[in-house]
């Protein structure tokens, strides 16, 4: 019983939420366009953040309260199973909960939900994969408990950041595109992002990998040359020297490591608190990731090997109008300065400005 409620719960209380925030953020938008803008995308951004909280708890919660009669033939599939079921209705109702009018008519509900749950999938992979690794290969190691524990929650990072995406892509989930992109002499690969929003304009590069993840906003409402410009962009390495990168990449990498072994240890002999704990320890990875990828802002390179502002003005001005305000802010180049100045002195209001 408590099973079902929590599982109703996934779905009705990031509805309420966002529903909520719609009224809070949308009810009287101002006339100027540029304000209209930033108002959603201030939801966007809100709505976001509370669901990936509000999505994180459900999936937990799924995972504890795993009825028993599903854990006795295979427990540990049995609890990763309802931590996912419940961790997809809940991403599901974000997704449907904070569309605005605008995007409800250009996709259906049920394209929503079905791309929803492709998005998510890196999670629920690799979720199942750190959960083989701490709760089936720990035990049969011949080490000591402490390497064993070591090992596996290294072995659980290489899942989540390396194995799990590129799976994703090879059973095209995240389709691969044909053609290739090179930046700077280095050729990189373009897989497609099913993101739930058709005016959801982003791009994210995986370096480790050569992808640029790019979504619908990107590939199919700009004319080839402007979405080649973002991609350029988010791909191309800044000013930052290699120390810098490495230092980063080394705080990144034990942290999210420890937080697989800290799992691995909680969930000792019970499946559920294991799958629990890597769920959360697979969010961990993954915000530890982004940070280790994350450039500053103040270091965006603006040589002739980058887009030059003009041209990122341009592209800007090819974008849905709802949406062209935060297009500079890709997964780990935010807008600085420098930039900021040159695409409002190019007759682009970039919105406000981020420090």
């Amino acid at each position: 019983m408590i099973s079902v409620a929590v599982l109703v719960a996934s779905a009705l209380v990031p509805t309420v939420v966002c529903r909520m925030l719609q009224s809070m953020f949308l009810r009287e938008m101002p006339r100027d366009p540029a304000a209209r803008a930033r108002r959603v995308d201030k939801f966007r951004r809100t709505s976001l953040f509370g669901g990936a909280l509000m999505v994180l708890a459900s999936a937990v919660a799924g995972a504890l309260v795993a009825d028993e009669a599903l854990l006795r033939p295979w427990p540990l599939a049995s609890a990763w199973f309802f931590s996912t079921l419940c961790m997809a209705t809940a991403w599901v109702a974000v997704a449907l909960g904070q569309r605005t009018n605008e995007e409800s008519e250009a996709m259906s509900s049920l394209e929503v939900a079905g791309r929803a749950v492709q998005t998510s999938a890196l999670w629920f992979t690799a979720v199942a994969f750190a959960s083989l690794a701490t709760g089936l290969l720990l035990p049969a190691l011949p080490w000591p408990p402490t390497l064993s524990a070591v090992v596996c929650g290294a072995l659980a990072v290489w899942t989540t950041a390396i194995l799990s995406p590129w799976l994703l892509m090879l059973v095209s989930i995240w389709p691969i595109y044909g053609s290739r992109l090179t930046v700077r002499g280095v050729s990189w690969r373009l897989a497609h992002l099913p993101a739930p929003h058709p005016f959801l304009t982003h791009v994210a590069a995986v370096p480790w990998l050569r992808t640029v993840l790019v979504t619908d906003g990107v590939m199919t409402r700009m004319p080839e040359r402007y979405w080649r410009t973002l991609v350029a962009f988010e791909a191309g390495e800044n000013a930052e020297s290699q120390l810098e990168r490495t230092q980063r990449w080394l705080i990144a990498l034990p942290l999210a490591s420890l937080a697989f072994v800290a799992a691995g240890a909680a969930g000792e002999g019970d499946p559920r608190k294991l799958v629990a704990g890597n769920t959360m320890a697979v969010a961990f990875a993954l915000y530890a990731l982004w940070a280790a990828n994350r450039q500053p802002s103040t270091k965006v390179s603006l040589d002739l090997g980058d887009p030059s502002p003009r041209d990122l003005a341009r592209t800007l001005r090819h974008l849905p109008p709802s949406h062209g305000q935060a297009m500079p802010q890709t997964s780990h180049q935010s807008l600085g300065p420098a930039l900021y100045d040159r695409l409002f002195a190019l007759g682009h209001d970039p919105g406000p400005r981020r420090r």
